[in-house]
């Protein structure tokens, strides 16, 4: 959000491989007493194939007023636009899929000694069309006309108990309307309602949360889900603490996966489908061996009940969202940030991840996440102004067989900047090349939707 008179711009402009461009603003200010920021960018590529091209638009402004010493109120929008085609020369269809998206958000917020409350109003409006055609002949096979919309009402308390306790509560009211020319004779509402409340009590090393959440589906039914929660903190020179929490959770699943139905897509629906209801267990740990060294480690574990997953329906063609009776979904995550002095650093991960089917104790595929993660990198950074930073990632996934996944390997991006000050006045320049996919990998987590080999990107900003 700006906060001097004299606006604040900055330019962005950066050309790729595939025809690719995309050029952005930004500029921020004040007027009065209105703070304001906006920003906005063109993008464009052909893509790796032939039959793939994006075209891309988005803008989005914010700004905030004060209505008296402690009240304002905030307000943002935005607008993303796009067409993408998408299409590999060796299939016998392609698709066409351009869409609009519109939202927003006014928020009240008032800030008092003691207290706070913040209260919004959120929408968002979407338009999505999809066309299949036939690669041969550029004949229409299909055409799919969407419109989801979305509104809600959020109103939080937060509240000082004693001098050191912290009491939340607050209420989300939600309403989803979802409108289709293919798949729906009329339209379809979902409403929402979910109060929750919690209470931070803070006893010297210890602070205990507890609290609770009431769910409410106009579809799904409704569930009451408590949560207890504590961290302590050692009293030692290496900064560190524990974590632990247990919960019940309500996951709904959305409108599309009950009444989106295309076989065009393979996309098929499932009316019966009802909604996750689990216990979750997590556990974390935080702490600085070293001065310059930070290990942080998560453990997970959630029961789940009717845990939904993806299968493909032989019969139809299509896949579908089905429940199973239980899923035990866990996993664990190591990372580690180590600053060697202020221009270099380095950070790595390490995750597993496993979803398990209790009734057939079976591991459960393409469950959506990497069975297996690790991330890793360095930044470097020079008082003249150069920077460099090197990213990679390795993912195990539990694929199908049917998916050919091509995944087990190393795949880096590299990122190179340059500064220049004393250009002029007030005014900044820095230039950048971008490499992506290093080591020219051929990866894929699914053989239809290939990872795209070395490629680069360019370009420069410019801020006044």
């Amino acid at each position: 959000m700006g906060s001097t008179v004299k606006p604040q711009v900055k330019l962005t402009s950066s050309f790729g491989e595939f025809s690719t461009i995309k050029d952005s603003l930004e500029f921020s200010g004040k007027v009065g007493k209105v703070g304001y920021y906006f920003s906005g960018d063109f993008y464009k590529t052909d893509g790796q194939f032939s039959l793939t091209d994006v075209e891309r638009k988005n803008v989005f402004a914010k700004w905030s007023f004060p209505l008296a010493e402690n009240m304002k109120l905030t307000g943002l929008f935005g607008y993303n636009g796009a067409s993408i085609l998408y299409g590999q020369p060796s299939s016998a269809t392609f698709s066409s899929q351009p869409y609009i998206a519109r939202y927003g958000k006014i928020s009240l917020d008032i800030d008092n000694p003691g207290y706070k409350i913040t209260a919004d109003l959120k929408y968002n409006d979407q338009n999505i069309t999809t066309d299949i055609f036939k690669t041969s002949s550029r004949s229409n096979i299909s055409s799919t006309v969407s419109h989801d919309f979305y509104k809600g009402i959020s109103l939080i308390g937060l509240f000082d108990i004693r001098e050191d306790d912290q009491l939340v509560f607050g209420i989300d009211l939600d309403r989803h309307t979802l409108k289709s020319s293919r798949f729906l004779d009329s339209s379809k509402t979902i409403n929402m309602q979910a109060p929750f409340m919690n209470y931070t009590l803070n006893l010297r090393a210890w602070s205990l949360i507890s609290g609770v959440r009431y769910d409410r589906n106009q579809r799904f039914g409704s569930q009451t889900s408590p949560s207890l929660g504590a961290v302590y903190r050692f009293e030692d020179s290496h900064h560190s603490l524990v974590r632990v929490k247990i919960s019940r959770a309500f996951n709904a699943p959305p409108l599309l996966w009950i009444f989106n139905n295309d076989p065009s897509l393979f996309v098929g629906a499932n009316p019966n489908l009802k909604a996750e209801r689990a216990m979750a267990y997590e556990l974390g740990y935080e702490t600085k061996p070293f001065e310059h060294l930070f290990v942080k480690l998560n453990a997970y574990r959630s029961d789940v009940k009717n845990a939904i997953g993806l299968v493909f329906d032989a019969d139809n063609s299509v896949f579908i969202q089905k429940n199973f009776k239980r899923f035990r979904r866990q996993g664990g995550e190591l990372l580690l940030k180590y600053a060697f002095n202020p221009q270099w650093s380095f950070y790595g991960s390490g995750a597993f991840n496993d979803v398990k089917n209790r009734q057939t104790n079976k591991i459960v595929r393409d469950a959506g996440i990497a069975r297996q993660r690790f991330k890793f990198g360095m930044n470097y950074r020079t008082d003249d102004g150069w920077g460099l930073n090197l990213s990679g990632y390795y993912n195990r996934w539990s694929s199908s067989s049917s998916l050919l996944a091509n995944d087990r390997k190393p795949t880096f991006d590299m990122k190179l900047t340059k500064k220049f000050k004393n250009i002029k006045k007030d005014i900044g320049l820095q230039a950048f090349l971008n490499i992506y996919n290093l080591t020219n990998s051929k990866y894929w987590a699914i053989n239809s939707l290939p990872l795209p080999g070395r490629y680069f990107e360019g370009g420069f900003s410019v801020q006044f």
